[in-house]
């Protein structure tokens, strides 16, 4: 470390703050990347868990309120009134389906996409089991309507759908715990690992620092001590 005493004082400073500047800059970027991950993840929490849960959320309840339409629709008589049900039904319909295919792409897992498949598969079942008894409803053939409605098979197929979405929920539920999970262990981490840097840094800041200062002082001291010298009329001195 000869060359580093034979720096100038400037220098010698300008070194220090540079090597305290680079530790600080160290600690900084690996704080920020790890708060970058965590924002990361939070935005796939509610991109892939958030979203899709109450989208499914929404098919859920858009689904109970049709099949209490249907119910409706087979036990009114006015004709106006079943029709305007039945547009109801095929309204709610429409939106399931947008909100099914909203739900779709955010499905990750393959295990998820093969029960999303099922609830299609038993969605469009009950749709065509339910068009069957809108048809004898709005011809006035309230009593097979009303068969048709309570209908051991057709009761079997709508609980099927409800079945399917609530699993659905559940696994979605699942995996939003785990992200969650995960994204702890990492703040947690994160915040260990930053308390250990920065004690670390810390420790290397006063280091170097009393280093530079011997770096600077340890020549002064011997500039001091000739002079004393030379005062006293020792003229060997170097």
């Amino acid at each position: 470390m000869k060359w580093f005493y034979n720096l100038k004082i400037g220098r010698k400073l300008m070194i220090g703050f540079a090597g305290i500047a680079v530790i600080a800059s160290m600690i900084g970027i690996y704080g920020i990347s790890n708060m970058n991950k965590i924002n990361n993840n939070s935005a796939k929490l509610y991109e892939n868990v958030a979203v899709p849960m109450s989208d499914m959320a929404q098919i859920s309840s858009l689904f109970q309120g049709e099949r209490a339409m249907l119910r409706d629709m087979v036990l009114i008589t006015d004709s106006a009134e079943k029709q305007k049900n039945s547009d109801l039904i095929e309204a709610n319909d429409a939106m399931i389906e947008e909100l099914a295919n909203s739900f779709e792409e955010k499905i990750l897992e393959e295990s998820n996409r093969e029960l999303f498949r099922s609830f299609k598969t038993a969605l469009e079942d009950y749709i065509s089991r339910r068009e069957n008894v809108q048809e004898l409803a709005l011809s006035g053939l309230n009593s097979q309507a009303t068969e048709a409605l309570y209908n051991k098979n057709f009761k079997t197929s709508g609980e099927t759908v409800q079945n399917t979405i609530d699993e659905l929920l559940a696994r979605k539920m699942e995996g939003g715990k785990m992200q969650d999970s995960s994204n702890n262990d990492i703040a947690v981490r994160s915040s260990f690992a930053m308390t250990i840097l920065v004690i670390i840094g810390v420790f290397l800041a006063i280091v170097f620092g009393i280093f530079i200062t011997k770096s600077i002082t340890k020549p002064i001291y011997k500039l001091v001590s000739a002079a004393d010298k030379l005062a006293l009329g020792d003229i060997g001195v170097n």
